[in-house]
């Protein structure tokens, strides 16, 4: 009997190595939190979910790329957005976006929520100009309409010339709260998680597991996530690239989660499998505004 199990288990994980995985761990954090997202780039990006555009824009005020398709991959379990010293449509350097929120009148939401506990575990860049970040907009409201000023969360963003610093922002009808949060180490040299609590009316950013900084204001509305590598143009927050900026650099992302109390999985259709008869279908693949002056 024994033998049999082993065996078995040996066979799922061959036609299924995502099953494999270590599941994921919940926010230690008050509640009963139950996985509402969770993507592992096991897989080639779902189109549905992951658009690599933000709002059908592959450039923006305050950058120096254009965001491309080709600038972002999926190896081994990990997301690179990669940015290269590459000319396309106008703009000096080719980097890479991902997020899940609509294209008005093409694309609908690939996911959106209100409320929870969302993180991220990334390996960020080093290098004058280079910008990564992980943050969150507004969904549109049913008239179809986007509405960013109800709030913009940035859970990361980092410059790539300070490498050991942390910073988290939120951004609502022209206010600005945050800090810009010493690591102590050099966030590019390895993977971090970076996530923050999301409850009414009180945001709580933090790094590692650890609480880094509190926000007494928070969004009302369901908002989307987005991953991307932007390259700063002269005179913007991070600055342009200097000879010191090592190209191609690339952002990595091993996971994306979102938490939320007693929900159920968000998870797609999934297609038939071999597994499927077991009763063990895997949990499918799942699944700013730029400011020259400040975060």
């Amino acid at each position: 009997m024994q033998y049999r199990t082993c065996a078995l288990a040996f066979l799922i994980c061959v036609a299924g190595a995502e099953l494999c995985d270590a599941a994921p761990t919940a926010p230690n954090l008050p509640g009963n939190w139950k996985l509402s997202f969770a993507e592992e780039f096991n897989a080639p990006l779902d189109s549905n979910l992951w658009k690599q555009s933000l709002w059908g824009l592959t450039s923006f005020s305050g950058e120096a790329e254009a965001y491309n398709p080709s600038a972002v991959s999926v190896n081994n379990g990990v997301l690179s957005l990669t940015a290269t010293q590459q000319s396309l449509n106008g703009q000096p350097y080719t980097s890479g976006l991902i997020n899940t929120g609509p294209v008005l009148g093409k694309q609908p939401t690939g996911y959106s929520f209100t409320y929870g506990y969302v993180e991220a575990r990334i390996k960020v860049v080093a290098g004058q100009g280079l910008w990564p970040a992980f943050w969150m907009l507004p969904d549109p409201n049913p008239t179809g309409v986007y509405h960013d000023a109800a709030g913009e969360i940035d859970i990361m963003e980092e410059l790539g010339q300070q490498p050991t610093v942390d910073q988290v922002h939120f951004h609502q009808n022209g206010s600005q709260w945050g800090s810009a949060v010493q690591a102590g180490v050099d966030l590019s040299q390895g993977f971090h998680d970076y996530g923050v609590n999301w409850q009414p009316g009180k945001l709580d950013f933090y790094l590692d597991g650890k609480l880094i900084d509190s926000v007494a204001a928070a969004p009302s509305v369901a908002e989307y996530l987005i991953l991307n590598l932007a390259v700063g143009a002269a005179g913007s927050w991070p600055g342009s690239p200097d000879s010191t900026t090592a190209f191609p650099s690339a952002m990595q992302v091993d996971y994306v989660h979102v938490w939320q109390p007693g929900v159920a999985v968000f998870s797609p259709v999934p297609e038939p499998t071999a597994l499927s008869f077991l009763g063990l279908g895997a949990m499918g693949l799942l699944g700013r505004k730029r400011k020259a002056t400040g975060g």
